[in-house]
């Protein structure tokens, strides 16, 4: 029968601890894209923009660029406004023009106050945005994979953009309530707790990359299982 929202089925296959395929970096020689410098170096094995920013690894990420409209850039405090403090972005030399917290306006709509590392040292209380979140895979390429949280659900007509999601659960979340919501998505087969999941590693066969379903998401169990062409002349692919 089909596994409803409610199921606990396990989500674990047997193969490998289910990494994601990456492209590893020892130097920045390595970062050529065709024998061309395309502005890449090498930061902590991966290679990322020298200047400006590359594509989220966290929400905090999506939250400073966001408050700086995901494109008020800095490269010292002299860049920005004087409303505005220029904000560290993690793994870049690039900070972002952030407006500081005002105690008594507080912060506008759909902002909140929250402390953050300054790109020339120190902290400050600034407003960045709410409701978004690193999103790799289903994030908008041009806000560099950043995404809305979707604003809670009323009834199916608000989730029918969520294929694999159709169904306005009562408290105002889309999930789905039947296996056949999973049906031809690569990489999920069954309706797992109003999410549709892999549940075996089987599953994993038509995703590029992935041998493994670990906790109903797949990936890599090993680098060999990751495609041997890389974007960047030198990187080695990894499974980590």
């Amino acid at each position: 029968s089909p596994t409803s929202a409610t199921d606990t089925a396990s989500t674990t296959g047997g193969g490998g601890d289910g990494g994601f395929c990456q492209e590893q970096c020892g130097g920045d020689a390595d970062c050529l894209i065709d024998g061309v410098d395309d502005g890449y170096v090498c930061k902590e094995g991966r290679c990322r923009p020298e200047t400006g920013w590359g594509d989220c690894t966290e929400d905090t990420f999506c939250q400073v660029l966001g408050a700086a409209s995901f494109q008020l850039a800095c490269e010292s405090q002299a860049d920005c406004s004087a409303s505005r403090v220029c904000v560290a972005v993690e793994d870049y030399t690039t900070g972002a023009c952030v407006t500081v917290y005002d105690p008594m306006t507080g912060c506008a709509s759909n902002f909140e106050p929250s402390v953050q590392p300054l790109l020339e040292g120190g902290t400050a209380e600034v407003c960045v945005l709410d409701g978004v979140f690193c999103d790799p895979v289903g994030g908008l390429d041009f806000l560099y994979k950043c995404n809305a949280e979707p604003a809670p659900c009323e009834d199916d007509n608000d989730c029918a953009m969520f294929v694999t999601q159709p169904v306005c659960a009562g408290d105002g979340v889309c999930v789905c309530t039947d296996d056949s919501h999973c049906a031809g998505v690569p990489g999920l087969s069954k309706c797992v707790e109003g999410a549709c999941a892999c549940t075996e590693d089987a599953d994993c066969d038509a995703v590029p990359g992935a041998d493994a379903c670990v906790d109903g998401l797949c990936g890599c169990s090993s680098a060999e299982s990751c495609p041997a062409e890389t974007v960047f002349d030198g990187t080695e692919p990894v499974c980590e």
